[in-house]
Formats: C-alpha cells, sequence, structure tokens
C-alpha cells in the first residue's frame, strides 16, 4: 500500500526533501526500495492543515504540540480530490521528538479493517552538505536534505518486522 517497503529490522534509511511547486516531496529510501510523497500547506476545508499525498490519496494532518513532541493527527482525508469519510481513514500515532539532541520520529499506521499498514522509528541527522537537523514540521525554507542514522521498527509483536504492504 502507497509502495512502503517489506518489513525488515535496522534498515538503511534515507530521508531527502526537494522544495518546489508550494511544497515538498519527500522521497524516503528504505535499504533499495524508495517511494515518494508530497506535502503541502492545507487549502479550503484543509486550511491551517498539513497535507501529505500518497498517489490518489491526501490526508490533512494538525501539527499538534503536547509536552515533548510535535503529532501529526488525521483531520481530514481525499481520494483524487473528493473528501472521504473519518470512520474509513486509516489510524495513524506520529509524531517527532527530540531526544539527545536528536531528531527523532514515530511512524504507526494501520486500519480497522486491514490492520497494521507500516511502523517505523528511528531518528535523523543531517547529511554530510548540511549543518543542522530540523523537524519535518519546520518551515519549507529551513529544511535541509537529512539521512536517517538508524531506523528501528516498532515490532508488531516482540523482535518481529514491523512493516506490512496492503
Amino acid at each position: 500500500m502507497a509502495g512502503f517497503p517489506p518489513g525488515a529490522a535496522d534498515v538503511p534509511v534515507k530521508v531527502r526533501f526537494v522544495t518546489g511547486g508550494q511544497g515538498e516531496t519527500w522521497t524516503r529510501t528504505f535499504g533499495a526500495h524508495s517511494f515518494s510523497s508530497r506535502q503541502f500547506a492545507g487549502r479550503g476545508r484543509s486550511q491551517r492543515l498539513l497535507a501529505e499525498r500518497f498517489g490518489p490519496l491526501t490526508f490533512a494532518m494538525a501539527l499538534v504540540a503536547e509536552e515533548n513532541r510535535l503529532s501529526l493527527v488525521l483531520r481530514r482525508w481525499s481520494f483524487l480530490g473528493l473528501p472521504l469519510p473519518m470512520w474509513l481513514c486509516p489510524r495513524s500515532t506520529s509524531y517527532e521528538t527530540v531526544e539527545d539532541g536528536r531528531f527523532r520520529f514515530h511512524v504507526d499506521i494501520s486500519h480497522p479493517l486491514a490492520g497494521l499498514i507500516v511502523r517505523y522509528r528511528g531518528w535523523l541527522v543531517p547529511s554530510q552538505d548540511s549543518s543542522t537537523v530540523v523537524s519535518p514540521a519546520a518551515l519549507p525554507s529551513s529544511r535541509q536534505p537529512l539521512a536517517v542514522h538508524s531506523v528501528q521498527p516498532s515490532p508488531v509483536a516482540p523482535d518481529a518486522a514491523s512493516t506490512r504492504r496492503g
């Protein structure tokens, strides 16, 4: 589903941001498998939300500051621009934190009928040509190319692989 890679543990990952056209293209490379999404400022009903498009699906998320983390909370979704009911929407627990001076992320996406879609976590460090680590929720103009130092999938069962194709 959405081109997610097959399950694996401790996979080398790179994340590349390309800014342009009033948004960003995010390319995530897990080992030899890549997939991309497009992030942009929400419009219309999704104004003030962060929108992310995976192929024909677009998800609009609120950025919610909580204690020591920034959560991305799903508020709307659509297929080819047509709004879909939230009761059919995948569920997501996604957040970013800074721990031990590292930008850390946690992404867990599931669906009530299909089960786990993808779950991954890890931390980002600047690429060699970058001087700072920034949050993906930072303004596009402040983003630098980032490489993931380590991705440690959160297991479905202890020590199990955690991504799934749907």
